[in-house]
C-alpha cells in the first residue's frame, strides 16, 4: 500500500513597502474625518458640556452659578424622573436577553431556506432599523389612541370591549406596558437577527 503525503506549501504574501503602508493609513483617517468631526462636534462635546452644566444654576440674562448637586438632589427627588428611570431600567433588563434569544432563534430558522427566502426575511427583518424613530412613535400613538385607535376598533369588534377604553400611550415617561417592551425589543432584535443569520451561513459554507 502506498500512502501519499501532501504537503502543504505556505504562499508568503508578498511585504508591502513601509511609505505605502503610510499612505493608505492616511488615507484611511481622511476618510473617517468627516464622520470623526460630526461625532466630536454633535455628541462628545454636548455631552461634556450638559455635565458641566449640571452643576450650575444656567439662566439667561445672567452668569451661571455654581450650585454642585443641588440639581441632581433636585432630580432624584422627582417622581417623574424616577419613574422614567425605573422603566428605563426595565427595558434594558428585559431587552438584552430577550433580543439575543429571540434574534439567534429567528435566524437559525431563516438559514435554511433557500436562498431567495432568506434574503425576502432579512430584508423584512431590517425595514424597522431604518424606519425612523418618529414615524414609529406616530403610528403607535394612533393605535392607542382612546378614540380611534385600532387596538378598541378591534376589541369593539371582536366584542372584548363594549366602549373605548383608555389605553396608556407608550410615549408616557412613566407609565408603561408590555407592548411597549414587546415593540422595543422587536425593534431592537432586527440588526442582530441578520448578524447572526450571516454567522450561520458561513459557517455553513465552510
Amino acid at each position: 500500500m502506498i500512502f501519499l503525503a501532501a504537503k502543504t506549501v505556505k504562499i508568503e504574501e508578498p511585504k508591502r513597502s513601509s511609505a505605502l503602508v503610510r499612505q493608505e493609513t492616511i488615507a484611511s483617517y481622511l476618510f473617517l474625518l468627516p464622520s470623526l468631526i460630526f461625532f466630536l462636534g454633535f455628541v462628545i462635546y454636548p455631552m461634556v458640556l450638559c455635565v458641566v452644566t449640571s452643576f450650575f444654576d444656567s439662566t439667561m440674562n445672567r452668569a451661571d452659578v455654581f450650585v454642585g448637586l443641588a440639581n441632581y438632589k433636585e432630580l432624584f427627588s422627582d417622581p417623574v424622573f424616577i419613574g422614567a428611570l425605573k422603566n428605563t431600567f426595565i427595558i434594558v433588563i428585559v431587552s438584552v436577553p430577550v433580543t439575543c434569544a429571540f434574534s439567534l432563534w429567528v435566524s437559525s430558522a431563516i438559514v435554511d431556506l433557500p436562498e431567495w427566502a432568506t434574503s425576502l426575511f432579512r430584508c423584512v427583518f431590517y425595514l424597522p432599523v431604518v424606519t425612523g424613530s418618529v414615524a414609529v412613535t406616530v403610528v403607535w400613538k394612533w393605535m392607542y389612541n382612546n378614540y380611534y385607535g385600532i387596538f378598541n376598533y378591534l376589541g369593539k369588534a371582536v366584542g372584548l370591549i363594549d366602549k373605548n377604553l383608555s389605553l396608556i400611550h407608550i410615549s408616557e415617561p412613566t407609565r408603561r406596558t408590555p407592548i411597549s417592551y414587546a415593540v422595543f425589543c422587536l425593534k431592537k432584535k432586527n440588526h442582530k437577527t441578520l448578524v447572526h443569520a450571516a454567522q450561520f451561513v458561513h459557517k455553513k459554507q465552510r
